[in-house]
């Protein structure tokens, strides 16, 4: 992409592409920076492993809540049985 000698007006449309060039490669540098950043960075991994652990949390709080609902079924059921039986 040479610059002719000839035409006087080449100048500035030369000049604009390199700079166009240029600001477009300095737009991919930053873009590349981010997410070089973004995968560095330790603070999303941390927010990861918080969330797996209020999941976690959450399937033992449902696991214990489903043996509790059966324990109190069958209790309650017991009664109603010897109540029953009692009249």
């Amino acid at each position: 992409m040479g610059l002719p000698r000839h035409e006087p007006e080449a100048a500035p449309c030369f000049a604009r592409r390199v700079v166009e060039m240029f600001v477009k490669e300095i737009t991919m540098t930053r873009i590349c920076d981010s997410l070089l950043d973004l995968v560095r960075e330790e603070d999303g991994v941390t927010a990861i492993e918080y969330g797996l652990l209020a999941a976690l949390v959450a399937l033992g709080i449902i696991a214990g809540a489903g043996a509790l609902g059966t324990g109190l079924n069958s209790l309650f059921q017991n009664l109603g049985d010897w109540f029953t039986n009692q009249a």
